[in-house]
């Protein structure tokens, strides 16, 4: 069982329909012969750096796959998809190997930064005002460095780091640079329950697995 979620894997919770929105951009990107098609998954963990996701089955086996977020079918192998049989074959053959090649840390939530899971304003700019967000709030569900993805950035990225935000009472999500929201909390408390383990949100903003 996972103890702690090692860079550059978080986990997702349940806040803001994360799980939902993932769910459904995996079901408009696989084709009929795409291994996952037709099947029910939750996600539960994400990279930090890329659009990897980490899908529960509902039959037991985890799936990793990388969304390619054009919205719609996708022609297999894309999105492409690994499957681990057990949640420790993930952390052994795939955790653990993606955080030994971790070379770059992307801004985690301390000291007032924007992180995953954060509550978000968005600050008012000619950018905010134009995609009709200013001053609403909204929730971190991803981070990204555009130059690894192909995820459409709203705006300019000078630091090659951007972050998807899930806009309150909407069901849309917008990605831009972090310069352009403000944090709002951290939600310390906050549980998440991975298989049989909860997951614990500590006061700075950092996931921890419940000993």
């Amino acid at each position: 069982m996972i103890e702690k979620w090692l860079n550059p894997w978080h986990p997702i919770g349940h806040e803001g329909d994360c799980r939902a929105l993932l769910f459904a951009e995996l079901e408009r990107e696989v084709d009929s012969v795409h291994p996952l098609h037709g099947l029910t998954a939750t996600a539960v963990g994400a990279r930090k750096d890329n659009d990897d996701v980490l899908f529960v089955l509902a039959d037991g086996p985890l799936a990793v796959v990388h969304l390619t977020w054009i919205g719609k079918q996708d022609r297999s192998p894309w999105p492409t998809t690994d499957l681990y049989p057990t949640v420790e074959a993930f952390v052994l053959d795939r955790m653990m190997r993606d955080h030994a090649g971790w070379g770059f840390c992307l801004p985690d939530s301390q000291d007032g930064q924007v992180g995953l899971g954060d509550r978000v304003r968005f600050r008012s700019s000619e950018l905010t005002e134009r995609l009709g967000v200013a001053g609403l709030l909204g929730l971190v569900c991803s981070e990204t460095a555009p130059s690894l993805t192909d995820v459409v950035i709203e705006g300019a990225c000078p630091r090659d780091f951007a972050v998807m935000i899930l806009v309150d009472g909407r069901t849309e999500v917008v990605w831009l640079a972090p310069d352009h929201v403000e944090f709002v909390g951290h939600t310390p408390g906050e549980q998440i329950l991975f298989f049989t383990k909860r997951i614990i949100r500590s006061a700075s903003g950092e996931w921890m697995m419940e000993q």
